[in-house]
């Protein structure tokens, strides 16, 4: 007899029957790759309870990777998040408690387990097809009170969802507002010979949505929204899904073969749910203005997951591998905007997408130590010391960045990032990883010759981590309890002064034109401020320091500075104040403003600052640069071995002779190149260790 047969008839409802007792998970064997699948009793009657088996699968991985025809288990993935969005959760010390969150159960033979609604509602849908019903689901295949299986069950997790036929993306029972039918049918029309696929189409996809509304009265907006709105709203609802948010997504919609969407009624791939998903929202993006500010968050968010997601899709199948390549502090810098329940996951979640795991599998480095047992502290200390020691580079520290007033109470060091504090909280808001070198992978070739044409930066002008290393000495130095950490290299500059604090250029902050105005003015008046022994010579090539300076090096000035430099950047700044207008996205004038982000969009300049919460400042050998708010006069302007970009460093007066890294990226006019330590070595500097606290 079928063992689900079995197991359906074993359970009673009947009066009197005993309570079922909690489900006692059976030892997995680690050295066999073994893992375990759920087996959900088909159902459609929501009226039944939600019943299953578990079995202990031990697959031969190596043939599955090969033939996908090879008889073995077949099982579905599912991906999603544990706590239900539309539930309160209650956060303590800034970490979301599990166990607040409402539970269900999930009858297994005579005994139960304890799972989340969201997980619930996902698996009462699920059983309804029987091509998904031989599930994993991590909170239910793994013991979760085990940490050491957790541990080991993370080092399949890669296989798991890379082999399975199908891996499920679960978004919740359905859109708010009962809006996943004009979904549906906005979908069609995005297949329909009418789109074009072109920018123009914005207008006529809120036309469509206008007809569309119509046609459907409960669907019909308020009187007191436009069609634009109602549209973008929709997008807004599914993009808010915290699963846009969660650092394990990444892996595994990555690792799929097969990526499937589950939003409400409607099942599909996820490359149609991409093109649906643009097609609600890229309209609306460029021309978000100051009343749009809450948008930020899902700009930032489901957009950037769904195209990062994409990134990786097409370097994995370029290079014809099973696993993306990038080193792991790019994925830790490109994704730490990602969030997790457990702190260490911000680590654990993009090791198996790294360059350091397929040569792990190779056999030619070691692996990073995995476990639930060692403090956040802790894996955090011994990943930047993992990601120094097996890339021989500083990209790690590159993006160690706090808000001054943590600092003073955070238990990282300075050289730490604390990688469980979201972007938006840190006081430096410089994407690190569109600037430092690419390395290994085309998502994050920004700063490099394949896509910008630019030369990456090379401050430390080629010399790794362990250059000048004598055999007998360490690559790098730090303590057993990770408090301060050595590293090689010279000192080269001093801060001198430092200009007022700058604001974001992007329109969802808020932020005003007339600020933006005094930001410019205080700013180009402090660069252009002549000094002796200027390294510029001239006010040109002053300028063109500044313009670097504001850009992160991101301007690609043909031929040698000329005078038109500042009225070319002037106009340029000038053409993205119409995108901060006071007016609507929503008005009439709405075509005329695309029109003029088309230009702006076009323009020889980058279409951004990197000014957000950043100074310029001015060095004692007259160099001009750009940091994180932090910057203080008195900083020492370091070249570490390994670092891509400068380093600034500040004296700890608590502690005799450490350091503290003041923080962000830095960019310094003129020495990105490799040209300090050139001059280093004319006037005869040698290296020295720097401690780091």
């Amino acid at each position: 007899m079928n063992p689900l047969d079995l197991m359906s008839k074993g359970w009673s409802t009947a009066q009197g029957s005993s309570a079922p007792e909690p489900y006692i998970y059976q030892p997995l064997e680690e050295e066999h790759q073994e893992f375990r699948l759920l087996k959900l009793v088909p159902s459609r009657d929501p009226r039944e309870p939600l019943r299953a088996t578990i079995v202990t699968v031990r697959p031969d991985w190596r043939a599955l990777a090969a033939d996908p025809e090879h008889q073995g288990p077949r099982w579905t993935a599912l991906s999603y998040v544990w706590t239900d969005p539309d539930e309160p959760t209650v956060i303590l010390d800034g970490q979301q408690l599990r166990d607040t969150q409402r539970t269900e159960e999930i009858l297994v033979g005579n005994a139960t387990i304890k799972i989340t609604s969201n997980l619930f509602h996902a698996l009462m849908l699920i059983r309804g097809y029987e091509e998904f019903c031989t599930i994993w689901a991590d909170q239910v295949c793994i013991d979760q009170s085990n940490l050491v299986e957790r541990a080991s069950q993370i080092q399949l997790m890669h296989m798991i969802f890379s082999l399975a036929q199908n891996v499920l993306v679960w978004l919740g029972k359905a859109l708010r507002a009962s809006k996943t039918q004009m979904f549906a049918q906005m979908f069609a029309w995005l297949h329909s010979p009418q789109r074009t696929g072109r920018i123009e189409d914005a207008p006529s996809f809120a036309q469509f949505t206008a007809k569309l509304m119509g046609g459907e009265p409960g669907l019909h907006p308020p009187p007191d929204e436009d069609h634009h709105l109602f549209t973008k709203q929709i997008a807004k609802d599914i993009l808010e899904d915290p699963w846009f948010s969660r650092s394990w997504v990444i892996q595994e919609a990555v690792h799929a073969k097969n990526l499937l969407v589950y939003l409400g009624p409607v099942v599909l791939p996820w490359e149609m749910f991409e093109e649906a998903i643009f097609g609600l929202s890229y309209w609306s993006i460029p021309w978000s203005t100051a009343e749009d500010s809450d948008l930020a968050t899902f700009h930032r968010g489901g957009l950037q997951m769904i195209k990062k997601t994409r990134e990786w899709q097409e370097s994995r199948y370029k290079d014809e591998t099973l696993l993306p390549s990038a080193p792991l502090s790019t994925l830790l810098q490109g994704l730490r905007g990602s969030r997790s329940t457990d702190a260490r996951d911000k680590v654990y979640a993009f090791w198996h997408m790294s360059d350091q795991e397929f040569r792990t599998e190779k056999g030619w480095i070691r692996p990073l130590p995995i476990s639930y047992e060692k403090g956040t502290r802790e894996v955090y200390g011994r990943t930047v010391m993992y990601c120094v020691d097996t890339e021989l580079n500083l990209d790690v520290l590159s993006c160690a960045c706090k808000h001054e007033a943590s600092r003073q109470n955070s238990e990282f060091p300075s050289w730490m990032h604390d990688w469980q504090v979201h972007p938006d909280q840190l006081g430096c808001a410089t994407d690190v990883h569109n600037i430092l070198p690419q390395r290994g992978c085309d998502a994050y070739a920004v700063n490099s010759e394949s896509q910008s044409g630019k030369i990456p930066f090379d401050a430390c002008a080629g010399r790794l981590s362990d250059y000048g290393r004598p055999p007998d000495e360490p690559k790098f130095a730090y303590s057993e309890d990770f408090d301060y950490i050595g590293l090689r290299g010279i000192a080269f500059d001093e801060i001198l002064a430092v200009s007022s604090v700058g604001h974001s250029t992007t329109p969802e902050t808020g932020v005003s034109v007339e600020q933006q105005e005094m930001d410019w003015n205080s700013w180009r008046n402090f660069a252009m401020e002549e000094m002796q022994d200027d390294p510029y010579h001239d006010p040109e090539t002053r300028l063109e320091g500044f313009c670097h300076a504001l850009t992160f090096g991101n301007v690609k000035i043909p031929g040698p500075p000329s005078k038109d430099l500042l009225r070319e950047f002037e106009l340029w700044w000038s053409a993205g104040r119409p995108l901060q207008s006071s007016d609507s996205a929503h008005s009439a004038d709405w075509s005329q403003r695309l029109q003029t982000y088309r230009k702006f969009m076009g323009s020889p300049f980058p279409h951004g600052l990197y000014v957000d919460n950043r100074r310029l400042f001015r060095t004692a050998r007259g160099y001009i640069g750009s940091a994180c708010e932090h910057v203080k006069p008195g900083d020492k302007v370091w070249i570490l071995w390994g670092g891509a970009l400068p380093f600034l460093l500040r004296k700890d007066e608590q502690r005799n002779g450490l350091y503290s890294a003041v923080g962000g990226a830095v960019y310094i006019h003129g020495i990105m190149f490799g040209e300090a330590v050139a001059k280093a070595e004319q006037e005869g500097r040698e290296q020295e260790w720097v401690y780091l606290g």
